[in-house]
């Protein structure tokens, strides 16, 4: 699986930073006066230009909107995320199903709101970011500069996942340019697919788990990225230390942590060590600690490996520490089957 994910290209780092995420629709200003700067667009009030120009600038305003679109959808994508993160993790905790959790994050995308359809609550800290805000102000731009209407109908937003530090995000959209003085209208409907780091989105694992008290940002560890035939007891300890996660296929994807999923993703499973102090007979690998029986009272067969090498009172599944290469290194054995 490894060699496949080397091979088919995803290795490279997809995704914007995420401090880009931050953009509002300023940046869909700039670019959109960018865009018709460099087209040397006469001003619609001329209405002596000949008809061909007209249509030229409205062409070139059409051939825009996927990229600005697809920009506006990559801004949405990572605000709703941090959205339901934010609204959840205090009180609600998990979502009980995965339809639940993309039907809330596509509302969230598409219209800032809990539910598109009717009066709903707001998601919080969207800020106008959401498609359907965003559309209003390229509306309000191309009417304010070029003098032409737009329309904009969202058909559907799905959100996937097939790399471990990115979301896939796709659009299905219809909108039509039109300009009522010569009688032109361009009627499109297009599909957008653009790619949204993670990187910097809280786990939501671990913060749904402790109710928001624990934020444990997603970041991405060098050490061993890719290979999981490297590691050993100085890397493992690393590592732990650092904090941050890695790619395993053992591991469950940052999606499916917001309903609390338990099943092993090839293509995404992230994991990260606990940095905690528990005296029970438990895992300390994230999935694992919350999860599933890893412990001495649920799983009685899964010997528990204690490391105070690592760190005081770290433990780890026999499993996992073969996994990481220390499964001769520990310094007591907890839990084992008689």
């Amino acid at each position: 699986m490894i060699d496949k994910i080397k091979n088919s290209g995803i290795m490279k780092i997809r995704g914007k930073k995420a401090i880009l995420m931050t953009i509002t629709a300023v940046f869909i200003s700039l670019l959109f006066f960018a865009i018709f700067s460099n087209e040397n667009i006469l001003p619609s009030f001329y209405t002596s230009q000949p008809v061909n120009t007209r249509v030229n600038a409205m062409d070139s305003y059409v051939k825009s909107i996927p990229v600005i679109y697809g920009d506006s959808l990559e801004i949405a994508t990572y605000s709703a995320l941090n959205s339901i993160y934010v609204r959840r993790s205090p009180v609600l905790g998990f979502f009980s199903t995965e339809l639940a959790f993309k039907t809330e994050l596509e509302n969230c995308i598409t219209c800032g709101a809990i539910n598109c359809a009717g009066p709903s609550i707001s998601c919080p800290g969207m800020s106008g970011n959401d498609l359907k805000t965003l559309n209003k102000t390229l509306i309000a731009l191309a009417k304010e500069n070029m003098n032409l209407n737009s329309a904009f109908t969202i058909n559907k937003v799905e959100v996937t996942q097939s790399y471990p530090y990115d979301v896939d995000v796709t659009v299905d959209v219809s909108y039509s340019v039109s300009d009522t003085s010569f009688n032109i209208i361009w009627d499109k409907r297009e599909t957008i697919t653009r790619v949204v780091s993670i990187i910097g989105l809280n786990d939501p694992l671990i913060g749904m788990n402790t109710a928001g008290v624990t934020n444990k940002p997603i970041r991405r560890s060098s050490i061993c990225e890719f290979n999981e035939t490297c590691w050993d007891l100085n890397r493992t300890t690393e590592f732990y230390r650092e904090q941050k996660f890695t790619y395993a296929v053992n591991g469950t994807s940052f999606l499916s942590r917001y309903w609390n999923s338990n099943s092993p993703s090839a293509c995404c499973g992230i994991e990260s060590f606990m940095k905690i102090n528990d005296y029970r007979n438990v895992s300390f690998l994230d999935h694992y600690y919350y999860l599933t029986g890893h412990n001495c009272v649920q799983n009685p067969t899964d010997s528990i490996l204690l490391y105070n090498n690592i760190d005081t009172g770290f433990k780890l599944d026999a499993y996992t520490a073969g996994r990481y290469g220390i499964s001769d290194n520990y310094t007591a054995l907890q839990c084992r089957p008689s």
